[in-house]
């Protein structure tokens, strides 16, 4: 799985993330935006990586991101969906870890996502930012899970026990049926929510 990972973020690091063709990994995509939403760590970059691609490091110093900010493990790439196919690689996102988040492979995020961003579009608002650690791979007592249970599934989505609780709902929309959380935020909230 890293090795694939590996190839999807070095072929993706070239690509310009505010040019992209179709919508922005770095941006909602295949979500509602100004919401919430759940993914794995799957690959978590480092600071080398991130230079290769001036239009990246660019992008976060327009938002306000230092340049003594971007750190290795300040973007990482997560998984909404899974397991296996072509649904998992085509809807992987960048995500934007602001310190003092550490995210390490295998922990389940909380993300913020703004508006999509298209080709030639200029964006608007932050990037997918990571909001707070929801779950560490080395969690003992796991509340997250994939769904449908069914490993031989493509199309599994996250869902913990605590997501309806918290106002949590399934996007209507059946062909990504993750599970999000509207917001007003127009940036990303803070971790007391």
């Amino acid at each position: 799985m890293r090795g694939l990972v590996l190839v999807f973020l070095c072929v993706s690091i070239a690509v310009t993330l505010t040019a992209c063709a179709n919508p922005s990994v770095f941006h909602a995509h295949y979500v509602e935006s100004y919401t919430l939403r759940l993914a794995e760590v799957v690959y978590v970059g480092n600071r080398s990586e991130y230079e290769k691609n001036p239009e990246l490091m660019s992008f976060l110093r327009d938002f306000g991101v230092s340049d003594s900010d971007i750190t290795d493990g300040s973007v990482v790439v997560g998984r909404t969906y899974c397991c296996g196919g072509p649904n998992e690689k085509k809807t992987a996102i960048w995500i934007y870890a602001p310190k003092p988040l550490k995210l390490e492979i295998g922990d389940i995020v909380e993300v913020w996502s703004g508006e999509p961003v298209i080709e030639g579009d200029k964006p608007t608002t932050m990037p997918n930012t990571a909001v707070r650690v929801r779950e560490k791979r080395s969690d003992q007592n796991k509340k997250c899970r994939w769904l449908p249970e069914n490993p031989d599934l493509w199309m599994r989505y996250l869902y913990c026990d605590w997501m309806e609780e918290e106002g949590w709902i399934q996007q209507e929309e059946k062909l990504w049926p993750c599970w999000i959380k509207r917001t007003e935020f127009r940036s990303p909230p803070g971790p007391n929510l």
